[in-house]
């Protein structure tokens, strides 16, 4: 017969397991399996996920989500319709809010995230906006509907 070692990551310990077919390992996996299993169900459904979901926490970059994600739709129409000066402000209020982010306590890393991806989409917006109006005088763009 073939020893096989078995290791609990949790606590550490090891067992010299002589067998076929390491059925204690298996067994040892599945108690650490569905353990961890429960703990993630647990945290998913406690009071504290229940009491972060309910708050602006989440829900105020939540909602903030549609405007990086109609910026980076933005992305793909003509230039000719880009406005300078909302892009500009846009990226000011994206970089006040990412600051604003981090500063609060506790820190809100998905408004951060979200305002971020937003200064990021605008800023591409900014670099097309000033590479139409400015830079490609010789260049004839055709608008289509």
């Amino acid at each position: 017969m073939k020893s096989y070692r078995c290791v609990n990551i949790r606590s550490g310990t090891s067992k010299l397991v002589k067998q076929k077919v390491p059925r204690q390992c298996s067994k040892m996996a599945q108690k650490n399996g569905s353990s961890l299993a429960r703990k993630i169900t647990e945290y998913l459904t406690g009071k504290e996920m229940r009491d972060y979901l309910m708050s602006t926490h989440f829900w105020a970059p939540a909602t903030t989500w549609g405007v990086p994600l109609a910026a980076i739709a933005d992305t793909q129409k003509h230039p000719k319709l880009i406005s300078g000066k909302m892009t500009l402000a846009l990226v000011i209020y994206s970089s006040v809010a990412m600051r604003f982010a981090l500063r609060v306590k506790p820190k809100n890393m998905l408004l951060f995230a979200c305002h971020f991806t937003n200064a990021s989409a605008q800023t591409v917006q900014g670099i097309r906006f000033i590479k139409y109006h400015h830079l490609d005088d010789d260049l004839d763009y055709i608008l289509l509907d």
